[in-house]
C-alpha cells in the first residue's frame, strides 16, 4: 500500500454511524510492515487514560458495551495507485475495561521430562502480547545458563511453549519473565497501562526479571 496518507482513510463510527472525533494517535512515520502490507493502528491512549486532557475534553473515545465501526474508505490506494475495489469495515462491541496486571503467582508450569526434547508448557492466566511473549521470556538451566530453543504460542495467547535445543538436564530450573511483559489491554506485569491519576497508588516498577522455579527429576 502507499505510505503516509493512511490515517484520512480511516475513520470510527459509533453504533449509530456517527463519527468518533480524533479516535486515534497518528504516528509519523506510519506503522507499516516492511513489505507495507501490515499496517498498526493504535487508538489514543489520552482517549483511554483517566485523568488526562484529551479524556477529559473529548471523553473516551471507546465506551463500555457500545458497538463501533472501524471504516476504511475505498479511497485508499495501493503501491500502484490503484484505489481499493470497495470499502472494509469491521465491527466490534466494547467489553469491561481490564485494569488489572497478569498474575504470575497463578501459572502453571508443566514440566518436561528429562533427557527428551519434549516441551515446557507455561499455563498463563489471560491472554498476553503475541509479540513480547516470544522475547520477554526465558528458561535457565541448573547453571543458570539461557537455553536456546524454539517458542510456540497457542490457546489465544495463553499457552507459551519452549523446546530446547538439546535435551533438557535433571534438576532445577527457572523462568526468567521480564516484567514489561504485557497483556493485549497495556498492562504490564508491575504497572497498568491507565491508573486513576486522582486516586493512585504506588505500584511496584523493578526491572529486575520475575522467576518461576521448577523441577525437572
Amino acid at each position: 500500500m502507499q505510505r503516509d496518507q493512511t490515517y484520512s482513510h480511516i475513520r470510527l463510527l459509533d453504533q449509530s454511524g456517527k463519527e468518533i472525533s480524533d479516535p486515534f494517535l497518528e504516528v509519523t512515520p506510519e506503522l507499516w510492515s516492511p513489505r507495507t502490507q501490515r499496517f498498526t493502528l493504535f487508538f489514543d491512549p489520552g482517549r483511554i487514560k483517566r485523568g488526562l486532557m484529551p479524556n477529559q475534553d473529548l471523553g473516551l473515545a471507546l465506551k463500555e458495551g457500545n458497538t463501533y465501526h472501524l471504516v476504511v474508505s475505498s479511497s485508499l490506494k495501493d503501491a500502484n495507485n490503484n484505489r481499493l475495489t470497495a470499502a472494509y469495515t469491521k465491527t466490534f462491541t466494547i467489553r469491561t475495561a481490564d485494569r488489572t496486571s497478569p498474575t504470575t503467582k497463578i501459572w502453571r508450569i508443566t514440566p518436561p521430562t528429562k533427557k527428551t526434547h519434549e516441551p515446557l508448557v507455561l499455563k498463563l492466566d489471560e491472554p498476553l502480547d503475541h509479540a513480547l511473549l516470544h522475547r520477554l521470556i526465558e528458561i535457565k538451566n541448573p547453571k543458570e545458563q539461557t537455553l536456546a530453543g524454539k517458542v510456540e504460542i497457542t490457546h489465544n495467547e495463553t499457552r507459551w511453549h519452549f523446546t530446547p535445543q538439546t535435551p533438557w538436564a535433571s534438576g532445577p530450573h527457572t523462568v526468567h519473565i521480564n516484567p514489561i511483559l504485557e497483556d493485549v489491554a497495556g498492562n504490564q506485569l508491575t504497572r497498568l497501562f491507565d491508573m486513576n491519576l486522582e486516586n493512585q497508588t504506588a505500584q511496584i516498577t523493578s526491572s529486575d526479571p520475575i522467576v518461576l522455579p521448577f523441577q525437572i527429576p
